[in-house]
């Protein structure tokens, strides 16, 4: 009877030492939980790495609008409008006095401003942004030429039979135009890897609206004649884009920052060609004509900006203002896809994919978030 009862005693107390262990245990878990969501929510208000140690870092979460204004030049390869001839009567020298120099016109692209806006939500929780952008920019290129009998022009644009027995051109008049539209819908979020030192890798859906138009006007030297040519280059394509956002930040602010985004498009080239000329030299010879030709080709992408920019956050971090000064560059390939024909009879011999089209200069960048 004693025995059994300290049997029993012993038991008891075995099981108290294990139940309290336990206790103490999960006390300890839940402390130690409690601590790390704290830390959590202190590093998503970055209430030590946004505003103590990286202020340029420190954002308002909520809506985010903005602008961008764009002053830029678009340059394609591969559209020379004419060759300039020195003494073009020479050419009907024979071989051995036959000495000629040759000279490549080209267009003079100018700087026209365009405009990019900006629509999204910057999330709290992880820093998460997800960024609707719409990117707007005309612009032109033009050029002509007139001489005197010294010289004279061969046309790259316009069939070269109405000048067989025309010989040279003596005035000349090209023009190129693009209609640049393009969207993106972009997922980004910032990662913060030092006080100093931000990467925010990016991911998303594209579009783009490519048309371009070019237009050559030229007069023939010596007979009666004349060539209008009207060529139209529209692409439309949709894709993906993604790339990487570095920012190196320091005081009041202010941070230098890069970014460099690649894309891929599947789309449809649109082409036309139209030409109606006309020469009355020993022969008369005339003609209108028109070529169409349409395709689907993956086309690629590389955008670049790298500049300073500006990050402040006022009333209590309510709101925030974001405002960048860059140089961006962007090329896409494979562009230049105009219908240059080098013969229409007896079939048409014509030159593809001539060059790329590329979109550099300056961007000032504002954004609003509240």
């Amino acid at each position: 009877m004693f025995i059994n009862m300290r049997f029993t005693t012993f038991g008891i107390s075995v099981l108290l030492s294990i139940l309290s262990h336990f206790s103490m245990s999960y006390c300890e878990e839940e402390v130690a939980f409690d601590n790390l969501e704290n830390r959590l929510c202190k590093l998503e208000k970055q209430e030590k790495h946004g505003i103590r140690y990286n202020p340029g870092a420190a954002k308002t979460y909520g809506v985010v609008i903005g602008a961008d204004v764009l002053y830029w030049q678009a340059r394609e390869n591969g559209i020379p409008y004419a060759i300039e001839i020195s003494d073009p009567l020479q050419q009907f020298l024979p071989p051995p006095e036959f000495v000629q120099r040759y000279h490549v016109k080209e267009f003079d692209f100018d700087w026209d401003f365009g405009v990019r806006v900006h629509g999204g939500f910057q999330f709290h929780r992880d820093d998460w942004r997800i960024l609707a952008t719409w990117t707007h920019f005309n612009t032109k290129a033009q050029d002509h030429g007139f001489t005197s009998g010294d010289r004279g022009f061969m046309p790259l644009w316009s069939d070269q039979f109405f000048l067989e027995t025309a010989g040279f051109l003596n005035r000349i008049k090209a023009k190129w135009k693009l209609f640049f539209n393009q969207a993106d819908l972009m997922l980004s979020r910032a990662f913060y890897t030092g006080r100093y030192f931000i990467l925010e890798p990016a991911i998303g859906l594209s579009g783009v609206w490519i048309d371009q138009h070019l237009h050559s006007r030229s007069n023939v030297a010596i007979f009666q004649g004349f060539s209008h040519s009207k060529l139209e280059n529209d692409y439309k394509g949709i894709g993906i884009r993604g790339g990487l956002n570095t920012r190196f930040c320091f005081g009041q602010g202010f941070s230098i920052f890069n970014t460099t985004h690649l894309g891929l498009y599947y789309g449809k080239f649109e082409l036309e060609r139209k030409e109606k000329f006309f020469s009355n030299a020993f022969v008369v010879i005339s003609g209108n004509e028109s070529i169409e030709n349409e395709f689907r080709q993956i086309t690629s992408l590389i955008a670049m900006q790298m500049g300073i920019g500006w990050d402040y956050g006022f009333l209590n971090n309510r709101y925030g203002l974001s405002v960048k000064l860059a140089y961006e560059y962007q090329i896409f390939f494979a562009q230049n896809q105009f219908l240059h024909v080098l013969e229409v009879a007896p079939m048409p011999q014509i030159i593809e994919n001539q060059g790329d089209l590329s979109l550099t200069g300056g961007t000032l960048s504002v954004l609003f978030s509240f």
